[in-house]
């Protein structure tokens, strides 16, 4: 093998895959459902934040033995953070990885029930194209 096809071969193996997006959507799930930092996280697994960011994007792949530590410090089973999951949940698990999606949702359960409807109404109005 000629030095471009090794060349080759290591830029392919560092290309992200579908999984490694899945994965770190649901570490930032877990952590901001926590309401940890990426600055706590990534030192409670001797990281720095900028690496933890690259793992809850995708692009850095997360080895076994930091996803279990991952997930001993967010007080998950390692498997939650990688089931296989269908297209449904999928794209439930992406909006819950879009920023303040779980500030929202943690809002949403304080307004009382009678006044949760028109608050829908509300923002099915503003989501409306103009």
């Amino acid at each position: 093998m000629n030095e471009v096809q090794q060349m080759d071969r290591r830029i392919n193996r560092r290309q992200m895959t579908a999984i490694d997006v899945q994965v770190g959507n649901r570490i930032r799930i877990e952590r901001t459902a926590k309401g940890m930092s990426q600055v706590t996280l990534a030192s409670a697994i001797g990281v720095t934040f900028q690496q933890l960011q690259k793992y809850e994007t995708g692009r850095n792949r997360v080895s076994a033995g930091r996803l279990s530590a991952i997930a001993e410090v967010l007080g998950v089973p390692a498997s939650n953070l990688i089931a296989s999951v269908t297209d449904e949940q999928r794209d439930t698990l992406a909006l819950m990885a879009q920023p303040k999606a779980i500030k929202l949702l943690r809002l949403w359960m304080q307004i009382p029930r009678s006044q949760r409807s028109a608050l829908l109404e509300l923002m099915q109005s503003m989501a409306r194209p103009t």
